[in-house]
């Protein structure tokens, strides 16, 4: 599994996000993505959709999908996610054009001093008993952040915006791709104002999360996600579809952490991020003894660095940190290099062990298409 360290955030999603906000003539927050500049730039479309399909990665297009497939040969370039590429931290980038480093969503479940819980960012629930807070989800309130959108509207009050998306994010959300599809053409069609619109799927994300990357049933979606956009482009006009991933992903190898009493006995409290970046409190006392556990359990398959290590790597992006960022890194960072997972379990909740995963910083999930359709 080839690790990819050095991959360059002027060629990311934040790019990406950036060049939107570059074409509607609105103040940007970092570099844009000079293909898709050029791209937006090259017609006066009527119509432009931003697509995000969770976890399509270069990987899974090229495990499932023919050279002459419409996703795969219509791939302009290759770019990459943000680190840590998973879903929290990649589309709050295209949604806000900030560095995870500047917007704070930079894992799926993170440490709230002021809750003292690790709370999963979505769903305001505590990682580690499955509660449910009755306080204000960080989304709402410590991690909100304005989102290109609404800056694009207010630039340019003629654009209509649509959003269009999954139930669990909005409430007259589309339930299978076939809808989002039918939707996209419906807003589309409705007026003949231009429009930006920008469409979230959760699939081949949530798939492969329970039957893996290479399994069939990862095909059988990316081939009805093919079906579905060879139908919409019959019934569209004047549009530019702009597709993307959130973040690749690969098959991995579970470990508990719970079978390394040692270890976890120089924790202050359990670890936070995600399986495949994991952040560490450890006692004062047990620094040194943790690292060297740790090297010895876990180094042919993580990276460990020290909090001054990883806050100095720019892993995260560049521009002013959010606030909350210094809480949610702790003492140590682990980052996955192989296929290897990290869990750790407590009693009150029984947690499922994925099979594809996400998070680590191998090619596999970092690298993304950019797709550019047009009719």
């Amino acid at each position: 599994m080839k690790c990819c360290f050095d991959f360059d955030y002027d060629k990311s999603l934040v790019a990406l996000s950036n060049s939107f906000l570059k074409f509607y003539g609105v103040k940007t927050f970092h570099s844009s993505l000079s293909e898709l500049d050029t791209k937006l730039n090259s017609k006066k479309y009527q119509n432009i959709v931003l697509l995000i399909l969770d976890g399509m990665g270069i990987n899974v297009i090229n495990e499932h999908l023919d050279d002459n497939s419409l996703l795969k040969s219509h791939i302009a370039h290759q770019i990459y996610s943000v680190f840590p590429p998973t879903t929290t931290a990649a589309t709050t980038s295209i949604h806000s054009g900030m560095s995870p480093v500047e917007h704070g969503w930079i894992a799926w479940m993170t440490y709230y001093k002021e809750y003292d819980r690790c709370i999963e960012n979505f769903l305001n629930t505590d990682y580690y008993t499955g509660e449910r807070l009755t306080t204000p989800p960080p989304c709402d309130d410590i991690l909100k952040c304005r989102d290109i959108y609404s800056r694009i509207v207010e630039q340019n009050p003629d654009i209509e915006f649509h959003k269009i998306n999954p139930p669990f994010d909005i409430k007259d959300g589309v339930k299978s791709f076939n809808q989002m599809c039918k939707k996209i053409a419906e807003q589309v069609s409705i007026s003949n104002k231009h429009k930006f619109i920008r469409a979230y799927w959760n699939d081949p994300d949530h798939t492969m999360h329970h039957h893996g990357v290479t399994s069939k049933e990862a095909k059988n979606v990316m081939k009805d996600i093919e079906r579905n956009l060879n139908h919409l482009l019959s019934k569209l006009k004047d549009t530019l579809i702009v597709i993307t991933a959130d973040h690749g992903m690969v098959d991995t190898q579970n470990v508990t952490l719970n079978d390394y009493p040692d270890v976890c006995n120089c924790f202050i409290r359990p670890p936070s991020l995600e399986s495949r970046v994991v952040t560490f409190a450890i006692k004062d006392t047990h620094q040194v003894e943790f690292s060297k556990l740790f090297n010895k359990y876990f180094g042919d398959d993580f990276k460990l660095y020290t909090r001054a290590e990883f806050m100095a790597s720019g892993l995260l992006g560049s521009g002013t940190p959010h606030r909350k960022v210094d809480d949610f890194i702790a003492d140590f960072v682990a980052i996955s290099t192989s296929a290897k997972s990290l869990h750790y379990v407590t009693p009150q909740i029984d947690k499922t062990m994925l099979i594809g995963e996400h998070a680590g910083i191998s090619e596999q999930e970092m690298k993304i298409p950019l797709i550019f359709i047009e009719n």
